[in-house]
Parts: structure tokens; C-alpha cells; sequence
């Protein structure tokens, strides 16, 4: 299941304990004075008002219209660790080394241009190239800018801190912008950091990020909010606020299943079980107000938000896609995947200009994945696929996206991989890889 990759992609090996999350300026929660304090000794933060009734819904005002320089570009993966600026894409390979790929040359080449130097990480020793970003965690960008999540350590050597930075699109300057979270182990806490104890999931949105954290809670109910896991919070992405708390993930739920997604003056979140299915919310950041769409136990990354349409699938192994109409309040069939032979359908992805619904075949772990484009009136129009034949030896680890021009692939090397979206004419397109600068 997607989500299973999605969680081995974000999980880190450092220690985090939230900043004081404060709903108002004058009501504090102390969750990251104590680490090892059991629930009924922490002081939760209320979250905001949560609507559940469509008719109270508050009306936007400000443009829904994509702001390149300023929104979530949600028409990529969820994997965090790729972005789109102006001119370029940029990639951030195994959590250290920073790529770009130009969209005029084609060029794919590391982000740094300093004569001489050999771009690799050596422990212990100063780190002088620009493309190198040790145990960094997601990648966005925001107004010319891009940011990513490093981490650092106490001076007393009892924690580990997560600062957000500030890095130029050439690589040579960045700043840290603010300690972001703040962790450390305790008796109710894992003493073991790995894959299984940390995952961390964040979005950039309209000048603020918004992140939500699980620090080695294991979802056991006694310990599910201490360090501040399982909150979801925002900060100003100029680091000039302290955190303010959005909600409380449900006792049952992960972090990495809430899939954040920002559209207009919205973020859409889900609140999800353990096993993938949930309820969807999205939060009014005019009205700084939680609505609850009337949408119940979907699959949670199975879920896209097209305007003022949410497309889901009810169950994950279903191949029927169902949309809701927000403004309507109605719910029709969007379409029924064709389901070709050998191929399980999965979920659907948009650009921006189209619906894709992505298929897989069975070879590989399913890592072997068609493409059927959907325009705006639920037609089928082409199709593409990430392999050139199914023998081929090929493993991928996930699709990360892009915009109406390029959809781009990961495999299991940390290659990338990427197919010309202006040449789908309804053919089965060959796979194109990176050209190198040298």
C-alpha cells in the first residue's frame, strides 16, 4: 500500500520535541517541558473550532487562483523531497545532496558550482559544498526561496533540535530561520531512534508551514501527545510567531496519513485511522476555522481536491472514484477505472490542468505504474507509463509528480527519471532520462 512507502520515505533518525504550541497569545501548553510525563500530566492545547455543518460554512474572499511563488504545489509527491522554482526543479537525494534540473537545458546536475570541489560529505569535517544538506528532512519552496528541516544539538548535548533553513536557489547562501522543534529521550519515550520511532510530515502554504511529528509514541494512548506528537501545527515561515496549534490527530491515527494538501484559501487534511481510512477536514485560514466535510471513511491518500470538488476513492482496493461537490453538498460517481488485466488500479493525481489515475502492475511490488490522463470532462484521453517494457530491470520507488509539462520518477538508485507531458497524444510514451551536466 502507498501510504507503507510514503512512511519509509519520511522517517528520520533524530530526536524532536515540540515548542510551546499556544492557541492564543496568553494560553501556553508546556508540552515540551517534560518528555516522559503521561497524558493526564500534560497540558493539550484545544485545537480551533471545528464546523461541522455545511450551511455554517464561512465563504472565502481572496483569489482561489494557484500563486505559484506562495502555495502548496500540490501537484507534487508526497515524498517531501522534491520542488518546483521558477526556472527549475530541485531534488533532494537520500536526505543529502541537493540536485536541480533545469527546464530549459534539461540539464540535471548537483547544486553547487564551486570549481574544485567534490561533493561529498565527510563526517566530521566542515561542510564547504552548496549542494550538501546533512540529515535534511523535505524540501519546499516559497517566494524565490527554498526550505528544508536540519537538525542540530543542544549545547548541553541532551537534545536534538530541528531547525528550519533558508537556502537560495544557487545553493550559496542559507540561514537558519528558527528552531522548529525540540526533543530528547525519556522512560515513556523510545530509547532507540530509527526508521520505526520518528516520522515527520510538513507543507509550505501561503507563507506558513505546516508540520505535524510523531516522536516515539509507538501510538501507545498513554504517551500519543508527549514531545507534542500527533498535533498539527503552523508557524510563519519567516519564523517571526511561535507555533499555533490546528488539531489533535484522533488517538488511533498517524501523522504521515493526514496528507496535508493547500488549495486557495484552504488546507485539507484527513483524519485517519491506523489502517488508512478516514474523514476529511480542511481548515479556512481567512476564518482560522476547521470545516468538516460531510465526506466519512475514505481512503486517505486516495483523495484529490479539484476546486471546489474532493475526488476519492471509498474503499482502496475499489477502482470507482466518487467526487463531492462542496458548494452543491452532492456526491456522484467521477468515474470507473478501466481495469485493465494484471493492472490494480491505485489513486488519482492532478496537475492543475489534469486528472491522472495511476495503475499498477503486480511485477516488482508494484513498482511498475500506467497512467490514465483524464481531462476536465471525465474523458480518457492518453495514457503513460513509467517502464519501457515489463521485463526491464527497473525498480522505482515512488512517482513524485510535477506540473502540466513533466511527471517525474524515483527509483531505488535515487536516479530520477521523467516523461514529457506535451507529447501525450494517447500513445504509450518511453521513459526519458536525465540528461548530465558534467
Amino acid at each position: 500500500m502507498r501510504h507503507k512507502l510514503l512512511l519509509s520515505g519520511i522517517l528520520l533518525s533524530f530526536i524532536v520535541i515540540c515548542v510551546a504550541c499556544d492557541r492564543t497569545k496568553t494560553e501556553k501548553s508546556d508540552l515540551s517541558s517534560v518528555a516522559d510525563n503521561k497524558e493526564s500530566k500534560i497540558s493539550l492545547p484545544e485545537g480551533l473550532a471545528i464546523i461541522e455543518n455545511t450551511e455554517e460554512f464561512i465563504s472565502v474572499t481572496e483569489d482561489q487562483t494557484f500563486q505559484f511563488n506562495t502555495d502548496h504545489q500540490f501537484y507534487l509527491s508526497n515524498d517531501m523531497d522534491f520542488a518546483e522554482g521558477e526556472d527549475s526543479y530541485y531534488y533532494l537525494q537520500n536526505k543529502m545532496y541537493l540536485y536541480v534540473f533545469d527546464k530549459e537545458t534539461q540539464l540535471f546536475h548537483i547544486l553547487c558550482n564551486k570549481p574544485d570541489c567534490h561533493h561529498k560529505y565527510i563526517p566530521e569535517e566542515e561542510i564547504t559544498c552548496n549542494a550538501i544538506l546533512p540529515a535534511a528532512s523535505g524540501l519546499v519552496y516559497y517566494n524565490h526561496f527554498l526550505y528544508t528541516l536540519l537538525k542540530e544539538y543542544s549545547d548541553d548535548g541532551k537534545a536534538e533540535i530541528l531547525c528550519l533553513y533558508k537556502i537560495s536557489l544557487d545553493g550559496a547562501e542559507r540561514n537558519k530561520v528558527c528552531e522548529l522543534a525540540k526533543c530528547f529521550y525519556s522512560e515513556n519515550v523510545t530509547e532507540q531512534i530509527n526508521d520505526e520511532t520518528f516520522s515527520i510530515w510538513y507543507i509550505q502554504h501561503k507563507g506558513y508551514l505546516y508540520y505535524i511529528y510523531n516522536f516515539g509514541t509507538y501510538g501507545r494512548s498513554e504517551t500519543f501527545y508527549n514531545n507534542g506528537s500527533n498535533i498539527l501545527y503552523r508557524i510563519p515561515i519567516d519564523g517571526n510567531e511561535k507555533p499555533e496549534c490546528i488539531t489533535l490527530l484522533q488517538k488511533d491515527g498517524e501523522c504521515a496519513l493526514m496528507y496535508l494538501k493547500g488549495i486557495g484559501s484552504y488546507v485539507y487534511y484527513i483524519q485517519s485511522d491506523n489502517s488508512g481510512m478516514g474523514d476529511l477536514y480542511r481548515l479556512n485560514t481567512e476564518s482560522m476555522k476547521i470545516e468538516k466535510i460531510p465526506v466519512t471513511n475514505i481512503a486517505s491518500e486516495d483523495y484529490i481536491v479539484v476546486g471546489n470538488t474532493v475526488i476519492y476513492k471509498k474503499k482502496y482496493d475499489d477502482n470507482e472514484f466518487y467526487q463531492y461537490h462542496i458548494d452543491e453538498n452532492t456526491e456522484d460517481l467521477y468515474i470507473c477505472a478501466d481495469n485493465e488485466t494484471d493492472y490494480k488500479v491505485l489513486y488519482p493525481e492532478y496537475d492543475g490542468k489534469n486528472v491522472y489515475i495511476r495503475k499498477a502492475l503486480p511485477y516488482n511490488d508494484y513498482t511498475l505504474w500506467k497512467y490514465d490522463v483524464v481531462d476536465e470532462n471525465g474523458q480518457v484521453t492518453a495514457q503513460f507509463q513509467n517502464y519501457r517494457n515489463q521485463n526491464e530491470n527497473m525498480e522505482f520507488l515512488s512517482s513524485l509528480g510535477g506540473n502540466t509539462d513533466f511527471y517525474f520518477f524515483l527509483n531505488l538508485s535515487g536516479f530520477l527519471f521523467y516523461v514529457d507531458k506535451n507529447q501525450l497524444n494517447g500513445a504509450e510514451l518511453q521513459l526519458l532520462e536525465y540528461k548530465r551536466s558534467k
